[in-house]
Protein backbone atom coordinates (compact mmCIF):
# COMPACT_ATOMS: atom_id res chain seq x y z
CA UNK A 1 0.00 0.00 0.00
CA UNK A 2 2.78 2.45 0.89
CA UNK A 3 4.59 1.74 -2.36
CA UNK A 4 1.38 2.42 -4.30
CA UNK A 5 0.82 5.70 -2.45
CA UNK A 6 4.41 6.80 -2.99
CA UNK A 7 4.31 5.93 -6.69
CA UNK A 8 0.95 7.62 -7.24
CA UNK A 9 1.21 10.60 -4.86
CA UNK A 10 0.56 13.32 -7.47
CA UNK A 11 -2.58 11.62 -8.80
CA UNK A 12 -3.88 10.86 -5.30
CA UNK A 13 -3.27 14.43 -4.18
CA UNK A 14 -5.10 15.75 -7.23
CA UNK A 15 -8.13 13.62 -6.37
CA UNK A 16 -8.12 14.71 -2.70
CA UNK A 17 -7.61 18.42 -3.39
CA UNK A 18 -11.28 19.47 -3.96
CA UNK A 19 -12.47 17.76 -0.77
CA UNK A 20 -9.58 19.19 1.26
CA UNK A 21 -10.19 22.67 -0.14
CA UNK A 22 -13.90 22.49 0.73
CA UNK A 23 -13.10 21.34 4.28
CA UNK A 24 -10.57 24.16 4.70
CA UNK A 25 -13.03 26.84 3.54
CA UNK A 26 -15.79 25.48 5.76
CA UNK A 27 -13.53 25.57 8.82
CA UNK A 28 -11.97 28.92 7.88
CA UNK A 29 -15.41 30.49 7.75
CA UNK A 30 -16.62 29.14 11.10
CA UNK A 31 -13.66 28.46 13.44
CA UNK A 32 -12.20 31.71 14.81
CA UNK A 33 -9.07 30.17 16.36
CA UNK A 34 -8.30 28.29 13.13
CA UNK A 35 -8.72 31.50 11.10
CA UNK A 36 -6.50 33.54 13.46
CA UNK A 37 -3.76 30.90 13.36
CA UNK A 38 -3.99 30.65 9.59
CA UNK A 39 -3.73 34.42 9.08
CA UNK A 40 -0.80 34.82 11.46
CA UNK A 41 1.01 31.87 9.89
CA UNK A 42 0.47 33.37 6.45
CA UNK A 43 1.88 36.69 7.63
CA UNK A 44 4.81 34.91 9.26
CA UNK A 45 5.51 33.01 6.05
CA UNK A 46 5.82 36.28 4.15
CA UNK A 47 7.89 37.88 6.92
CA UNK A 48 10.33 35.00 7.04
CA UNK A 49 10.53 34.89 3.25
CA UNK A 50 9.38 31.30 3.21
CA UNK A 51 12.11 30.17 5.61
CA UNK A 52 11.19 27.10 7.65
CA UNK A 53 11.83 27.16 11.37
CA UNK A 54 9.85 24.10 12.42
CA UNK A 55 8.74 25.88 15.61
CA UNK A 56 5.22 26.44 16.86
CA UNK A 57 3.50 29.81 16.67
CA UNK A 58 3.33 30.26 20.46
CA UNK A 59 7.03 29.47 20.81
CA UNK A 60 8.00 31.92 18.07
CA UNK A 61 5.71 34.76 19.07
CA UNK A 62 5.48 34.35 22.83
CA UNK A 63 1.66 34.28 22.84
CA UNK A 64 -1.15 31.98 21.80
CA UNK A 65 -4.03 32.45 19.39
CA UNK A 66 -6.27 33.03 22.44
CA UNK A 67 -3.95 35.81 23.65
CA UNK A 68 -4.08 37.39 20.19
CA UNK A 69 -7.87 37.08 20.05
CA UNK A 70 -8.27 38.80 23.43
CA UNK A 71 -5.80 41.53 22.48
CA UNK A 72 -7.54 42.30 19.20
CA UNK A 73 -11.03 42.13 20.69
CA UNK A 74 -10.12 44.73 23.34
CA UNK A 75 -9.24 47.11 20.51
CA UNK A 76 -12.34 46.62 18.36
CA UNK A 77 -13.92 49.91 17.35
CA UNK A 78 -17.58 50.55 16.57
CA UNK A 79 -18.91 48.03 14.07
CA UNK A 80 -16.05 45.54 14.46
CA UNK A 81 -16.91 41.95 15.36
CA UNK A 82 -15.49 38.49 14.81
CA UNK A 83 -18.01 37.78 12.07
CA UNK A 84 -16.57 40.67 10.05
CA UNK A 85 -13.04 39.52 10.83
CA UNK A 86 -13.87 36.06 9.53
CA UNK A 87 -15.17 37.51 6.25
CA UNK A 88 -11.99 39.56 5.72
CA UNK A 89 -13.49 43.00 6.41
CA UNK A 90 -11.03 43.39 9.30
CA UNK A 91 -7.27 42.85 9.03
CA UNK A 92 -4.54 42.41 11.62
CA UNK A 93 -2.52 45.61 11.22
CA UNK A 94 1.10 46.10 12.22
CA UNK A 95 1.29 49.57 13.78
CA UNK A 96 4.95 49.72 12.77
CA UNK A 97 4.84 47.90 9.40
CA UNK A 98 6.77 44.70 8.78
CA UNK A 99 8.67 46.50 5.99
CA UNK A 100 10.09 48.96 8.55
CA UNK A 101 12.03 46.17 10.24
CA UNK A 102 13.97 45.20 7.09
CA UNK A 103 15.30 41.66 6.84
CA UNK A 104 14.30 39.89 10.04
CA UNK A 105 16.05 36.91 11.58
CA UNK A 106 13.67 34.70 13.51
CA UNK A 107 15.68 34.90 16.75
CA UNK A 108 16.24 38.67 16.61
CA UNK A 109 14.82 41.45 18.76
CA UNK A 110 13.42 43.00 15.57
CA UNK A 111 11.31 39.87 14.95
CA UNK A 112 9.92 39.99 18.50
CA UNK A 113 9.18 43.73 18.21
CA UNK A 114 7.52 43.29 14.82
CA UNK A 115 5.20 40.53 16.05
CA UNK A 116 4.64 41.80 19.62
CA UNK A 117 1.01 42.17 20.63
CA UNK A 118 1.71 45.84 21.28
CA UNK A 119 2.47 46.24 17.55
CA UNK A 120 -0.74 44.53 16.38
CA UNK A 121 -4.25 45.93 16.17
CA UNK A 122 -7.46 45.30 14.26
CA UNK A 123 -8.01 47.59 11.28
CA UNK A 124 -10.69 47.85 8.64
CA UNK A 125 -9.38 46.12 5.52
CA UNK A 126 -9.83 49.17 3.28
CA UNK A 127 -7.93 51.38 5.76
CA UNK A 128 -5.14 48.84 6.19
CA UNK A 129 -4.74 48.43 2.42
CA UNK A 130 -4.62 52.21 2.00
CA UNK A 131 -2.08 52.53 4.83
CA UNK A 132 0.34 50.12 3.10
CA UNK A 133 3.75 50.33 4.81
CA UNK A 134 3.32 53.72 6.46
CA UNK A 135 3.49 54.28 10.21
CA UNK A 136 0.20 55.84 11.32
CA UNK A 137 -0.79 56.05 14.95
CA UNK A 138 -4.50 56.44 14.18
CA UNK A 139 -6.53 54.83 11.42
Amino acid sequence: MREYQAANAPALNERRRPKARAAFHARYGTDLEFTLKHRVRALLRVTLQKGRSGRRMAELLGYTADDLRSHLERQFTKGMCWKRFMTGEIHIDHIIPVASFGAIEIDSDAFRQCWALSNLRPAWAKDNITKKDKVLTLL
